[in-house]
């Protein structure tokens, strides 16, 4: 995963990044004229994800409260929806394209060690690790997430009904959502002027790419080949078994797509509902109940793994001071607690983890061990010396 100050940067890097499917003009255009930045230096320096999308996010509700009562969206509520949106495709991007190689050696030895008893918790929205689990043949993606996915991408899409959890196979909690996790695209109600799913089922229906090796219905059929498993290219397959949610009475829906004579045609479908990667984007108000319960429950799985765990693994993950709603999370789950659990903390810098444990959430020393390392190929052995 890229820092968040590392992710425009590294677009630049890919080969991705020439391919005239892969949109990005919205994002230039809003850097340009917002946050006035050259557009051939939009990719070229370290800008904050995190900020920039928050900042997008921000102009994007109050070009909404301006708009109060009033029916119909704006121009300008539309184009800062279309710069939104963007965004969690350009971010979806630059994962799938980065992840997409051999299985991580790290995560193979990391799941190596893992059985069905334990719940792997993760702020990440990659699938190294889901390829990793799915490769040992011990865990699926119909029960391995924390919920039954509506659908499952296996070229095409199969309905699912969840399968036993298979021995040795753990939980997978994605708090964020994942970039292989698919819902429909997301409008602005033109009436309430409030986000909304254009899919058909419930919000909190969530389907699962698992992988393609054809040609699948996408916007404007703009398939894109050579992905492995539980990554795609820049778009992911329509919903093509939602009818989409229905124009309310009087009304009709309707789409306009401009054709540019530099922008060659997709060949594949595009027949269904346009979709988007089930991500929550890396802005400061995250809006989790867009997705019904989903994320709920998801928390609330979380939370219980953690209160009742005997051993806790805090790998990587430093508990940034501006992440206030992960701390809550061992807050609220320790005060369940009625013993203080084994914390092994694998971190290069864990002093911001060691302080977490020790002077807010009350872990004794004795029940800490500190492992200075990274997260990499190296570590063979979870516990102990290597």
């Amino acid at each position: 995963m890229p820092l968040a100050r590392e992710v425009f940067a590294t677009f630049e890097k890919l080969d991705v990044s020439a391919h005239p499917w892969v949109l990005i003009g919205n994002i230039i255009n809003y850097a340009r004229d917002k946050k006035h930045i050259p557009i051939t230096e939009v990719f070229k320096k370290n800008y904050d994800i995190e900020a920039f999308h928050s900042e997008v996010e921000a102009d994007l509700i109050e070009a909404i409260k301006q708009r109060g009562g009033e029916h119909g969206n704006t121009p300008e509520i539309i184009q800062i929806h279309a710069v939104y949106t963007q965004l969690i495709c350009f971010f979806s991007c630059v994962l799938n394209a980065i992840q997409n190689g051999p299985t991580s050696q790290a995560h193979r030895n990391f799941v190596s060690q893992i059985n069905s008893e334990d719940c792997v918790i993760t702020f990440n929205w990659d699938t190294l690790l889901d390829r990793a689990l799915n490769e040992t043949g011990k865990w699926n993606a119909e029960s391995g997430y924390g919920f039954i996915p509506g659908e499952v991408f296996r070229d095409g899409w199969e309905a699912t009904v969840a399968k036993p959890k298979f021995p040795g196979g753990p939980k997978l909690i994605k708090l964020h959502g994942s970039t292989n996790w698919i819902t429909s695209y997301i409008g602005i109600d033109s009436d309430i002027h409030a986000p909304y799913l254009l899919q058909e089922a419930p919000n909190d229906i969530v389907r699962v790419f698992e992988f393609s090796t054809k040609p699948y219905a996408c916007y404007a059929g703009r398939y894109m080949p050579g992905y492995e498993p539980f990554s795609y290219g820049y778009y992911p397959p329509n919903l093509t078994n939602d009818r989409g949610k229905s124009a309310p009475p009087e009304h009709v829906f309707f789409s306009i797509r401009p054709k540019h004579p530099y922008m060659p045609e997709g060949t594949a479908p595009d027949d269904g509902v346009t979709t988007l990667p089930l991500i929550i984007p890396p802005v400061r108000i995250k809006n989790y109940g867009l997705f019904g319960g989903l994320f709920k429950s998801l928390w609330q799985q979380a939370s219980q793994a953690i209160s009742t765990s005997d051993t806790i693994f805090v790998i990587g993950y430093s508990f940034p001071e501006t992440d206030t709603r992960s701390l809550d999370l061992f807050k609220q789950a320790f005060v369940l607690r009625r013993s203080f659990p084994r914390v092994v903390i694998i971190n290069p810098s864990p002093e911001r983890n060691i302080d977490v444990f020790k002077r807010t959430l009350g872990i004794p020393a004795s029940h800490l061990e500190i492992r200075k390392n990274y997260f990499d190929g190296n570590i063979k052995k979870l516990c102990g010396t290597q």
